[in-house]
């Protein structure tokens, strides 16, 4: 685990200056300070393995105070890698737009107010038909420059590609660092957006990602590709956009708000209370942001019910609260493709079978035209109390790798 300085673009803030004025007032014995604000963290990939790597349990879980039920498990993000295999991100499901998605998390921010884009140098012979000639190396592959890393409070997986124009002849190693390549005085072209996180070697993306080498600071670095158009920035300032993700919870016999595993999560397109675009579409496939800011949702009081059928794991989930999933007989005879693609989302008109109220959950098979589903960004907007949707000081990467079970080509 890594603490680093609160930070104000461009450069951290100088936390030492207000306690060097107490220490000139203390002989006035009138030096009071407020609480000191949370210390920011920054937890990727390679402080994940180091935690599995001293013993830690995939349960343990990061940023446990920052405003999300029991914090961000460690086995939420990749798998305990089992020698010789390295790590395996854990695909999560979600919902965006209505339409289901999955994603995975590769960063894990607490208590920052902005991520910055930061720019990796891809070096060039030249543009033919509108395209970049990269350098590659025999096998075809590029090996970009990238300017920061994981070891600084300054990472992020969210890169500029700027290409670099360099002479003929030029080979995937001879520049190695960023440095080299301000050096040179060769041109700079800032271009794209691209979301490639630095990763430790042999994490697997599952097939959901393109795994890559490159440089940094003159050694080799691995990383994986989820593609361009994941993310928007600030051009003067370089700030990432980011988007919310909400997280419903329930409150348990213990009065305190959980998080239920098999729940979808519910992913926004613009910050909360804007007006939502169209989906940027590339290759005919909706692409959603990889920066989110982590919320939570209050589950509406009745009749808003958790589609939870029998011998569900949505169900498990709540009779592991000592929660009543409530019952829903006609799920045991109506086909289960029906009504699988729903289970563990939030409608606003269920019905109640304990008092004989009909609702949508009456018929399974007609659920997903007979619901209303809070199932995207605007539903919640326009359904549930805005009071019960706390922002929490916790961002994180999450590239969506499928909408509606259809992979996401990085490109």
């Amino acid at each position: 685990m890594r603490t680093t300085e609160v930070r104000v673009y461009p450069g951290p803030v100088r936390l030492l200056s207000r306690a060097g004025a107490c220490v000139a007032i203390l002989a006035l014995d009138s030096c009071a300070q407020g609480p000191a604000p949370p210390a920011a963290k920054l937890w990727t990939l390679f402080d994940v393995d180091a935690l599995y790597a001293a013993g830690a349990p995939s349960t343990k879980a990061l940023a446990v105070d920052d405003g999300f039920p029991g914090g961000v498990p460690l086995g939420g993000i990749v798998d305990p890698p089992v020698p010789p295999a390295g790590p395996m991100l854990v695909p999560h499901t979600g919902t965006a737009d209505g339409y289901l998605v999955n994603y995975v998390t590769t960063e894990v921010w607490s208590d920052y107010a902005q991520v910055w884009m930061q720019p990796v140098y891809v070096p060039i012979t030249g543009v033919v038909n509108g395209v970049p000639h990269k350098v590659v190396d025999e096998m075809g592959a590029w090996h970009p420059i990238f300017s920061v890393g994981p070891a600084s409070g300054f990472y992020s997986p969210y890169w500029q590609i700027t290409y670099v124009t360099v002479p003929a002849g030029t080979t995937s190693s001879t520049f190695t660092s960023a440095k080299q390549i301000l050096d040179s005085g060769y041109p700079l072209l800032p271009t794209e957006g691209q979301t490639m996180p630095l990763v430790p070697d042999q994490t697997s993306g599952g097939g959901l990602a393109k795994a890559g080498s490159g440089w940094l600071d003159g050694a080799a670095i691995s990383f994986l590709d989820f593609g361009s158009a994941t993310f928007t920035w600030d051009a003067a300032t370089n700030v990432i956009a980011e988007k919310p993700i909400y997280y419903f919870t329930v409150t348990g016999t213990d009065g305190a708000p959980h998080v239920l595993p098999h729940m979808p999560s519910v992913l926004g397109t613009v910050p909360p209370g804007a007006t939502p675009p169209a989906a940027t579409s590339v290759g005919g496939i909706a692409r959603y942001s990889a920066y989110w800011r982590m919320y939570t949702v209050a589950l509406p009081p009745p009749p808003a019910r958790i589609f939870a059928p029998p011998g569900s794991a949505a169900e498990a989930d709540l009779l592991a609260l000592n929660l009543s999933a409530g019952a829903y007989t006609d799920a045991l005879v109506a086909d289960p493709a029906d009504y699988t693609p729903f289970i563990g989302r939030v409608a606003a008109n269920p019905g109640d079978p304990s008092t004989g109220t009909p609702g949508c959950f009456d018929d399974p098979g007609a659920i997903d035209v007979a619901c209303v589903w809070l199932d995207s960004q605007a539903a919640l907007e326009a359904n549930v109390d805005p009071s019960t949707i706390q922002a929490t000081g916790i961002s994180v990467t999450c590239p969506v790798t499928t909408v509606k079970t259809i992979q996401v080509n990085p490109l």
